[in-house]
């Protein structure tokens, strides 16, 4: 769709440098509004796959790019231990049912003797704590982390998908800096 301003709005009892700001606006809005209606779908979930080749099973084209909406708080603390950068995180997850569904619901026609159907809700989806920890030892940087999750009290905790309630992840991570600027930025922490 190509929107163009032909005329200048009519907005009456305003002065001229109102009615020209408003005309401005306008016109950044008309010309935003293509990336504003992609967007929109992005975030809607109306943008769905395209075929790209036969290889791909005609169910992935249906797939929505967003399953649904999360929020995860956090409390954070970043601080400068011994001359390690040191990070501490942890909080909350919540999210819609639509995200809930996607991991967690079983439709009628998949259960079975073993496995009941379920409708996950939305709401509350456990907790995360990660701590993590980085350094420079001239050339090369060091970094590790661990992180817990739990979905004990989650919304979906019911589902029988659920087979484990807590998770416990280590991750190690080592680089060779090849080389850096000439002008170096400071941060005063």
């Amino acid at each position: 769709m190509n929107l163009a301003i032909t005329e200048k709005l009519q907005v009456r009892g305003v002065s001229d440098d109102v009615r020209d700001m408003i005309d401005r606006l306008y016109a950044e809005l008309v010309a935003k509004r293509p990336r504003n209606v992609l967007r929109d779908a992005y975030y809607d979930g109306k943008r769905a796959i395209r075929k790209v080749s036969s290889v791909v099973p005609p169910q992935y084209y249906k797939l929505a790019l967003t399953l649904g909406w999360t929020a995860n708080p956090v409390l954070n603390l970043d601080m400068l231990w011994q001359g390690w950068n040191v990070g501490l995180q942890a909080g909350p997850m919540w999210a819609t049912r639509r995200y809930h569904a996607y991991f967690y619901d079983v439709a009628p026609a998949y259960a079975t003797a073993t496995r009941a159907a379920y409708n996950a809700p939305s709401g509350n989806a456990g907790w995360r704590w990660t701590a993590g920890a980085s350094r420079r030892y001239g050339k090369l940087w060091v970094g590790g982390f661990v992180r817990g999750d739990s979905v004990s009290g989650a919304a979906f905790e019911a589902s029988p998908l659920v087979k484990q309630r807590h998770a416990f992840s280590v991750g190690l991570a080592m680089s060779w800096v090849f080389a850096v600027s000439d002008e170096r930025v400071a941060i005063d922490d």
